[in-house]
Formats: structure tokens, sequence, C-alpha cells
């Protein structure tokens, strides 16, 4: 968001990796161009799978509002690299939002898809899948019959740093 800075901080300092249990609070963008409701930004949530090209955020609203939350099937043939995706984005969920509901703000539409409606949850009965304040939940069970790998503190979403 260009409110934020040139570097997606409101101080203007480079953006760094974080380690989830040290990010930052979540954050609003309010930018004039963004219309309705302002998206929440998880600050410290990773945007992407490093080394790829496998998105986990946005980087601002969509000015036509949030995309629609599918179930999108995983058939069994998927290729390694986008299950290894799904698990690593199943990770920094667990580490950044544990039991608790969180909030879909920047949050990858596509990427979130690929979970929604089995280990990732609404948390409210009124869920509006085409809004960025649209409240979620893990199911803690599914998830980790699911993506087991996501749960044994590999650190999945930073193995390709090193």
């Amino acid at each position: 968001c260009p409110a934020l800075g040139p570097n997606g901080r409101a101080d203007g300092t480079p953006r760094a990796i974080v380690p989830l249990d040290d990010a930052l609070p979540a954050q609003r963008c309010r930018h004039p161009d963004h219309t309705g409701a302002p998206m929440i930004k998880h600050r410290g949530f990773p945007g992407r799978l490093p080394g790829t090209d496998y998105q986990f955020t946005i980087r601002r609203a969509n000015k036509e509002g949030a995309s629609r939350l599918i179930r999108r099937e995983r058939f069994p043939d998927r290729r390694p690299a986008d299950r290894r995706a799904d698990a690593a984005f199943m990770e920094a969920l667990w580490l950044c939002f544990g039991t608790e509901p969180f909030e879909r703000g920047n949050l990858d539409a596509g990427r979130l898809s690929w979970l929604f409606g089995r280990e990732v949850i609404p948390a409210e009965d009124r869920f509006d899948p085409e809004s960025y304040e649209a409240l979620l939940i893990i199911d803690e069970d599914r998830a980790r019959a699911a993506f087991p790998e996501a749960f044994d503190g590999s650190g999945l979403w930073q193995e390709a740093i090193e």
C-alpha cells in the first residue's frame, strides 16, 4: 500500500524475514484509492514461499472487492511443489493464528481456496466469501491429518531460504 511506504512499512524500513512469533501487529490499509472496508494486513506473515512464485499474501485490496473464496478440489495427482506450497501456507497460518479466529485480510484468495472448506473454515455464521473482513479458523484435526509436516516444527516455509 503506498500509504505505508515504499517497502511496505510505515516507517520506510526495509522488509525483512520476521519469524512469525515476532510478527508485527496487523495493520489496516487505508489508502484513498481503496474502496469498501479497509483490508487488514497481517504483518510478519510470509508474502510467498521463498524461492518460488507461490503467493501467500496480496499487496493491496482489489478495487472491485475481494476475490471470492471457493473450495478448490485437490486431486491426488497434484504436483509435489503445489502440495509443498499448501503445507507451507498451512504452517504459516498455524504459527501466526493457531486455534484463534482470524480475519482474511491480505491473505491470498487463491492460496486460501486450496484449504477452504476443509482445513480452513468460516468462523462465523454469516460468512461472506467476498469480504476482506471475513473471519476464518483452522480446523486443527483436519489440518493435522492433511498436512502433518506443517505441525512438526520443520519450518517448511523457511527451508527454501537456507
